[in-house]
């Protein structure tokens, strides 16, 4: 099944996150740290 690409910004990371479609560990990298802990994902 195909869903419809949506855009996710950074005010949605969270919820994607916490939905289990991807893991805080593999967006939160050294570059991206600083505005995960500022978004709240750990």
């Amino acid at each position: 099944m195909l869903l419809t690409a949506q855009l996710i910004t950074k005010d949605k990371v969270k919820s994607v996150v916490d939905a289990g479609f991807v893991k805080a560990s593999d967006i939160c990298v050294a570059d991206t740290q600083a505005a995960c802990t500022e978004l709240g994902i750990k």
